[in-house]
């Protein structure tokens, strides 16, 4: 069973999984002052099923891939350096030969 903290946001019937790099302190600090925002803890079978798990679906990657060519796909994540207790940001980019990130900065 793996539990995970999940943010309900009762106004707009949402709900939010706390990531694991998150401060509860920081997603309560931004919450207005008179809200019926409320923090629980529920079971959730597939939190890490993507790292236990890796592959996509053949029909995901069909649709977005052709038969010649491979999808670069870039942005900005999260990243926690080895020996280093602090999260940055840092742009990378996934492409035919992996995981590719942007050293400078």
């Amino acid at each position: 069973m793996t539990l995970c903290l999940v943010e309900v946001i009762e106004e707009l019937h949402v709900e939010r999984r706390l990531e694991d790099h998150e401060l509860v302190l920081d997603v309560r600090g931004n919450w207005p002052a008179e809200c019926t925002n409320k923090l629980v803890f529920k079971n959730s079978q597939t939190k890490y099923a993507l790292w236990e798990r890796p592959q996509l679906p053949h029909a995901v990657l069909d649709a977005i891939c052709d038969d010649n060519e491979v999808p670069v796909i870039e942005g900005v994540l999260q990243e926690k350096p080895p020996l280093k207790k602090s999260w940055r940001k840092r742009f990378f980019q996934l492409e035919h030969l992996g995981l590719l990130a942007n050293c400078s900065g």
